[in-house]
């Protein structure tokens, strides 16, 4: 069970993301009048990316088993090829021509360097993070005070990083706010995509059951998320849709939907997506192949590690962000549209978490043992609720 729904939300969560990119590179919301640049402009702007897919894949090994942990705090390492000339000159007979020179050819070499750039090393980090994790989890209570202190530092750092995004300056709103309103609509687009077409089309090929049926039996842990934007909150309300109006099994339901409360992002995935091309986009900064993959790679990871909070969406952007070496003066930019954003990407998470419910519940009903229906007891009956149901 745990294996499937593992695997169903790391399949939903990269299609999130892969749906998230292509339509921020379709729209362009960042900077459209990049659209129109001639072609040797864009070859100009491309000098920075003639690394190849291999570079490109030993990077990332580079970066997730830095030399010093303390140095991936602050820089990353990357692969850069140096445009050389190399003259030689060819004479006639072994000899020199009567003008003093001989036939000059010229060749271009491309000299390939591995640097350090600044710049968060987030892969070398996420995994000292895990494995650290790990450590002070076998700890027992004697890791419990450092895994106090660290949380406590994570929101203090937070609370920091949200005033310090709030008290920068903004310049040319009229331009920003045309930014921000495409922003919003790609964003909007992407959920809904995701919403509409992937999650029913997913529903529909594991079970065979009609997936808007599906959806309006969960229309209550919708509106719910909808108000309060975090999964965690809406779980009661999910719990007992998908066990008295979906049917699904309660051995599912309540290991499935907390479970995907904590690692099912694909909302949060996809905004964060769009946001870090976005930035790139406002600051003219095109993005090789092979850096969209490694964002995309980073965004999945850096987001299914984040907490299912409002606003937690931010603190993964920055990373991602620094860790590419992109400008941050202008997330602050996404707070202004986020607590709306994040109303709708919580909405389609607790959807998706349904849905996954119902497929694990479809694929181990065989394996299952039989249901024994006096011990089927619903999460909360209808007068203890805290959240009224509606008739249909």
């Amino acid at each position: 069970m745990g294996l499937i729904a593992l695997g169903y939300y790391l399949l939903t969560t990269v299609i999130a993301v892969t749906t998230g990119t292509a339509l921020v590179i379709l729209i362009h919301p960042g900077h459209p009048s990049m659209k129109h640049i001639s072609h040797k402009e864009a070859e100009n702007l491309r000098d920075d990316t003639m690394t190849r897919a291999s570079d490109v894949i030993m990077d990332l090994f580079r970066n997730l088993f830095p030399e010093n942990i303390v140095r991936a705090c602050f820089q990353s390492t990357r692969t850069v090829y140096t445009i050389m000339e190399v003259h030689s000159t060819t004479f006639v007979n072994g000899t020199e021509s009567l003008n003093g020179g001989g036939n000059v050819t010229r060749t271009t070499r491309f000299l390939r360097e591995v640097i350090s750039e600044d710049g968060m090393s987030i892969h070398g980090v996420i995994l000292f993070s895990v494995a650290f994790g790990i450590a002070l989890s076998k700890l027992g209570d004697e890791g419990q005070v450092v895994v106090r202190f660290v949380a406590v530092v994570n929101a203090a750092v937070g609370e920091i990083a949200k005033l310090v995004m709030w008290l920068w300056s903004l310049e040319s709103m009229a331009d920003t706010f045309r930014r921000l309103g495409l922003f919003i609509l790609t964003v909007t687009l992407g959920l809904l995509l995701h919403l509409f077409v992937t999650m029913p089309l997913l529903l529909f090929a594991f079970t065979r059951r009609n997936p808007f049926t599906f959806f309006r039996g969960m229309q209550d842990a919708g509106l719910v998320a909808l108000e309060h934007p975090s999964s965690t909150a809406s779980l009661p309300v999910t719990l007992r849709c998908l066990e008295e109006r979906n049917h699904v099994d309660k051995r599912v339901s309540r290991f499935i939907a907390p479970l995907g409360a904590i690692i099912n992002v694909d909302g949060a995935a996809l905004f964060e997506a769009v946001a870090v091309i976005f930035i790139a986009q406002m600051h003219g900064i095109p993005l090789a192949l092979g850096k969209v993959i490694i964002m995309m790679l980073t965004t999945t990871l850096a987001s299914m590690g984040s907490t299912s909070i409002p606003n937690s969406s931010m603190v993964v952007i920055m990373i991602v962000i620094g860790s590419m070496g992109l400008p941050m003066e202008d997330v602050s930019l996404l707070f202004m549209v986020d607590w709306f954003l994040d109303r709708i990407r919580t909405a389609m998470c607790i959807l998706g978490d349904s849905a996954c419910a119902g497929v694990v519940d479809h694929l181990t009903k065989e394996d299952a043992s039989p249901r024994n229906p006096t011990e089927y007891t619903p999460l909360a009956s209808s007068k203890a609720s805290t959240f009224p149901s509606t008739t249909e």
